[in-house]
Order: C-alpha cells, then sequence, then structure tokens
C-alpha cells in the first residue's frame, strides 16, 4: 500500500512538471508583452516631452522677436530703437532667427514633414522683418511682413497644436 502511494506522488509530480515548462513559457510571453507595451509607452512620452520642449522654444524665440516691435493690427507694425541702439536690436533679431533655422533640423525628426515645411515658413518669413543695417528707421514700417508672420505663425500654432493633443490622448 505504501508503494502505491509512492507511485501515485511519482506521477502526480511528473504531471506537475510537465505543466510547468509550458506554464513558465506562457508567464514569460506575458510578461514581454508587458514590457513591449510599457516600452512603447514610454517613448512615446519621452517624444511628446520632447516635442513640448521644441515648441516652447519656438514660443520663446517668437517672444524675444517681438520685443522691440510695436503692432497695431491694420495701422502699423514697427521697430522701435530705443536709445538708438539699433545694431543691437538688428543683431538679436538676425540671431533668433539663426536660432528658430537650425532649431529646424530637429522639426523633421520630431514631427511630421508637414509641421516642418509649415515650420519653415514661418522661419522663412521672419527675415522680411529684419532691417538692413544703415536703413532710416524712421519709415521703417513691416505691416504686411509682420502680418504675414502673425498668420504663418497662428498656422503653426494651430497644426502644433492639433498634433500635442492627438499625442496627449496616446500618452494616457
Amino acid at each position: 500500500m505504501c508503494n502505491m502511494n509512492v507511485e501515485n506522488i511519482k506521477n502526480i509530480i511528473e504531471v506537475l512538471s510537465a505543466f510547468l515548462t509550458p506554464t513558465v513559457a506562457i508567464c514569460t510571453a506575458i510578461f514581454m508583452y508587458q514590457q513591449k507595451n510599457i516600452q512603447k509607452s514610454q517613448q512615446a512620452t519621452e517624444i511628446f516631452k520632447l516635442r513640448v520642449e521644441h515648441i516652447k522654444y519656438i514660443f520663446n524665440a517668437w517672444g524675444s522677436f517681438n520685443t522691440y516691435i510695436t503692432f497695431i493690427p491694420n495701422y502699423k507694425a514697427q521697430i522701435i530703437a530705443i536709445n538708438g541702439n539699433q545694431d543691437m536690436i538688428i543683431s538679436s533679431m538676425e540671431s533668433v532667427f539663426a536660432e528658430l533655422y537650425k532649431q529646424n533640423i530637429s522639426t523633421t525628426s520630431l514631427f511630421d514633414e508637414n509641421i516642418s515645411k509649415i515650420e519653415k515658413d514661418f522661419i522663412e518669413s521672419l527675415r522680411g522683418c529684419i532691417p538692413n543695417k544703415g536703413q532710416d528707421w524712421s519709415i521703417y514700417n513691416i505691416l504686411d511682413e509682420y502680418q504675414l508672420c502673425c498668420e504663418k505663425f497662428n498656422t503653426l500654432y494651430d497644426t502644433l497644436e492639433k498634433t500635442i493633443n492627438q499625442q496627449a490622448s496616446i500618452c494616457v
């Protein structure tokens, strides 16, 4: 009778051993699937953070570009030189333009080609607002160029906002 119980226990152990390998394989597959989902979520979150930082940079650059511009819609947009420091203002505007142009290179990898084109078009429009050195500032009215820049900035803003909102729902 004792032999019968030992045989039964051996059979039970062999059956459990046979189920152990597939059980471990199934658990491993579930674990790997979960890891893959976590990794995708982390990548989406990182891309989202980089996009937000890029957008912040664009907004801050646009704000610093506008520092010396007075704008009354449909009437005037002029660059005001405080204390006659015109060269400093031109240099500041040119450096913002150059930095935005460099920043646009990363736009292609962070966003789609459409957004990159919209951003590049906006940056190119800024060139029309930068006065030439030695130009008479009293007659330098940039209303048309500035309104075009504002329109292009608003288009860029709307496109970026739509993209960020779409990705924000994916990251959640």
